[in-house]
């Protein structure tokens, strides 16, 4: 599947789950029979105590619907959405997987991460951790991330931008991440 069949019928597509009225169209059909499989799913995951993933599972119903015709067609279109991978990706990448190791201020670590640009391009995190700071009267605990792709195959692929630098911030009471810029 190319998304060419599903990009050449796309016109205004809508999607409600709460809608009433029955889709009016071949890919409207196909984009309700798709998404309503999302409705109520329920993903497992499991993450350990350093941040990584160490399960994840989609319900058998939704993980079907995703290897269908009408799923790859769409995931040819519209991307990662509508297949497994990529609601793993999109649900699980925001994460931060800590070091092994102590850290303190100033400690730097990386992570690879999946890119969306499938297997010809690594995702690579670079983080440092900053330590406490204070935003709108709030305290956290600030880790720098500097995001970094790199091409697998630098002869066929370059990659002529790759600028960004964002922030996670922790908060320390509830060790949850409050903020990902």
């Amino acid at each position: 599947a190319d998304g060419k069949g599903a990009a050449a019928m796309i016109q205004d597509l809508k999607f409600d789950s709460d809608a009433k009225a029955e889709p009016q169209s071949e890919p409207e059909e196909g984009v309700a029979e798709v998404l309503s499989s999302y409705v109520g799913a329920v993903a497992a995951v499991a993450i350990d105590g350093r941040g990584r993933v160490s399960e994840f599972s989609l319900p058998d119903e939704l993980s079907e619907k995703l290897k269908g015709t009408m799923a790859r067609e769409l995931a040819g279109f519209f991307g990662d959405l509508f297949t497994s991978d990529g609601l793993r990706l999109r649900l699980t990448n925001w994460l931060v997987a800590f070091p092994a190791e102590k850290i303190s201020n100033g400690t730097t670590w990386s992570q690879v991460v999946p890119s969306r640009g499938g297997a010809k391009i690594a995702g690579i995190r670079n983080y440092e951790l900053v330590g406490a700071v204070t935003k709108d009267a709030d305290n956290f605990v600030q880790i720098n991330v500097t995001p970094q792709l790199k091409a697998r195959d630098a002869n066929r692929f370059m990659i002529t931008n790759k600028d960004g630098d964002g922030w996670v911030h922790l908060d320390p009471k509830t060790h949850k991440i409050k903020e990902f810029v």
